[in-house]
This record gives structure tokens, sequence and C-alpha cells, in this order.
């Protein structure tokens, strides 16, 4: 769970199971000192044969963040459901776009944050890791 530099940091975290439609517990994130999440497995998709999840990211910076976020099932974490980025004002919390993901209730997911800029707008430099 280190930081990884390629282009740009990225880190990914283990998510706990948790009981289908509810919200698991805050994770902190392992680079981003004031940024958590946590995610939650809603219905089966049967067209695409997998499981529905979202993420709640709390942005405890005093700044906006934006940030890349995707999602894995830790069995194969090269599997990466891509939503896009998000923007969360200082000291908020904020839903993802929900991901398909082939992991259900019972299982692991990754969560995958990267790209991460702290200021106004997503102009600003990416940050590193500050823990």
């Amino acid at each position: 769970m280190a930081c990884i530099l390629s282009l740009a940091f990225f880190s990914s975290f283990k998510a706990a199971k948790k009981l289908p439609g509810e919200y698991g517990q805050w994770k902190e994130s392992s680079c981003y000192k004031g940024i958590d999440f946590r995610v939650k497995c809603a219905e089966y998709n049967e067209y695409a044969k997998k499981y529905t999840w979202y993420v709640q990211i709390r942005n405890r910076y005093q700044a906006s963040v934006h940030l890349d976020l995707n999602l894995a099932p830790a069995s194969n974490p090269s599997d990466k459901e891509v939503a896009g980025r998000m923007d969360i004002a200082g000291g908020s919390t904020a839903n993802s776009a929900y991901y398909l993901v082939a992991a259900g209730p019972n299982q692991e997911v990754e969560v995958y944050i990267d790209r991460v800029r702290i200021g106004v707008d997503d102009a600003s430099p990416y940050y590193h890791c500050d823990r």
C-alpha cells in the first residue's frame, strides 16, 4: 500500500468487506493524510455480470481536492473500472459515480486514488504524498 511514482503518484487501498447496501468504515489514505474513503456494494447488474459499487471520498484538507478514482476487485487489480475525475470542496464529502466491478459484497475491492491536485482549480501541480 505504498505510493508508486510513474507519471503521477497513486495509491491503492483495500476496502474491508461489508454488508450489501451499507457503506463500510472510513479508511485513511496511506498516501494523503487529508483524504479518506469508504465503499458500498449495491445491486448486481445482470447485463454487465458485475456488482455496482459506490465510493464516498472525505476531504479533510481546507482546500478543494481534484483526483482520479478507480475501483478493481482485490483478486484482479488489473481489472480497473474507471469513473473519471472528482472535485471535492475543502472539508466536505462527495459521492463518486458508480462502478461495475467483478467483486461481490463479501469480497474486497481496491480503491485507486491518482493524479491528486489540491487548490482552487484543477490546474495546480500534482500533489505528492504527504504521509
